[in-house]
């Protein structure tokens, strides 16, 4: 990573003060790659041969570079850095997670300058460093489907089974009331209605890719999609928080510890209650990692390569389910695989009317071929393919779920 283009311009002289009141023996430098300057974290090497984590989190800094966000959309973000303080500061969740080989960053140290309310608020956290000659940073945030993406959802599973069940309502009582980023009240900015507009453009971008439908026949479905996200019919139906979701479970946010089936985890912004692990599960194969082998891909029909996404999805969702009921034991008896698969299709639904408004409006081919494999799908990076599937599994979901009363 040292390789990478630094910029250390934003670190302050109340970061260096935060830094050397907890490093032994004080720190010698600041190194702070691209890809971790932007999210303002650096890696700090101290005069005892160590190396650690910095991080800043500070809405007044980010108002600078996006000045035309609602003030409703800096609270959220405000919110979302106490979240994480919070879930960072608890030595107990720490030392049980990592006991069930659930692992996260140790936090060394942990500040809040000022007002925890005031935008101007630095949030610091100093954590152990992950070692990238030991652990692999995935840089191009792609799992592989077979090797390594079981892992991480093996990681979820156990992470979910530690909050599940009544015993740790106290304990999820301190973090957002719906984890997940992309939940309505989380997103005060995003357009609903949009759906629709959205959806018209995208089926002439890309009128290959959506011949599988007719936006047409569709229209009706997708108006009843925008009213139901609007009053939150699809959290409502997934009946009372039983656990803790990530909230925002993307590769980027996930290292794999090289010559073991290890992984650790960063970024707690959007921890918080929920009825199942479900919506982590949904969120990582539609919104945050590349699914299949471009190589491959590239020679497949549509029909082909509907197929594979659905065996794929079913495969992730059957390891998902076990190792959970593994982990969880007879606490989450009662979580059948039916109602996990009605969870995954709601929470399919919930993140797909989020996603397409708020994620897609300006998508083309150009900005899809420029940023292709950045983040992940859905993030104006995807084989528009995918986002055809998941207008499919959606409109699917939609109809199942509406058969069984659910909505």
């Amino acid at each position: 990573m040292s390789n990478h283009k630094e910029s250390s311009d934003w670190i302050t002289e109340d970061d260096k003060r935060f830094v050397q009141a907890h490093c032994n023996g004080g720190f010698e430098r600041f190194e702070s790659p691209k890809e971790l300057s932007q999210s303002s974290i650096a890696i700090v090497h101290t005069k005892s041969g160590q190396s650690l984590f910095f991080k800043r989190s500070c809405v007044a800094l980010l108002q600078i570079k996006s000045p035309r966000n609602s003030e409703a959309k800096w609270r959220v973000t405000q919110n979302s850095f106490k979240n994480e303080h919070e879930f960072l500061r608890d030595q107990t969740i720490w030392s049980e997670l990592c006991h069930r080989k659930v692992f996260i960053p140790r936090t060394i140290a942990i500040e809040v300058s000022g007002n925890s309310d005031d935008f101007s608020t630095s949030f610091r956290t100093l954590t152990e460093y992950l070692d990238f000659s030991r652990g692999r940073y995935v840089e191009k945030k792609t799992f592989d489907p077979v090797a390594e993406t079981p892992q991480l959802f093996t990681w979820l599973a156990r992470f979910h089974a530690y909050f599940w069940g009544s015993d740790m309502i106290s304990t999820r009582s301190r973090f957002l009331e719906y984890g997940a980023w992309w939940r309505k009240r989380l997103r005060p900015t995003v357009k609903w209605d949009n759906l629709l507009s959205t959806s018209e453009a995208l089926f002439k971008e890309f009128p290959k890719e959506f011949a599988v439908l007719d936006l047409d026949k569709i229209l009706p479905e997708l108006r009843d999609m925008v009213e139901y996200a609007k009053s939150d019919s699809f959290l409502r139906a997934l009946g009372p928080t039983q656990t803790l979701v990530h909230g925002d479970v993307k590769t980027c946010n996930f290292f794999l510890v090289a010559n073991s089936f290890d992984v650790i985890a960063i970024d707690f912004q959007w921890v918080g209650s929920c009825a199942s692990g479900a919506a982590d599960v949904v969120y990582f194969f539609y919104g945050g990692v590349t699914t299949f082998d471009e190589v491959e891909s590239s020679s497949e029909t549509l029909e082909e390569f509907f197929d594979r996404m659905r065996n794929y999805e079913t495969v992730l969702k059957d390891h998902y389910y076990a190792e959970f009921r593994t982990a969880a034991g007879e606490r989450a008896s009662g979580f059948t695989r039916e109602l996990f698969d009605l969870h995954y299709e709601l929470e399919l639904l919930e993140y797909f009317t989020c996603a397409v408004p708020y994620l897609m409006g300006d998508l083309t081919p150009k900005l899809m071929k420029k940023n292709f494999h950045k983040y992940g799908y859905l993030t104006y990076e995807f084989d528009a393919r995918m986002t055809s599937f998941f207008y499919v599994r959606a409109l699917e979901a939609l109809r199942a779920t509406r058969s069984g009363l659910y909505l």
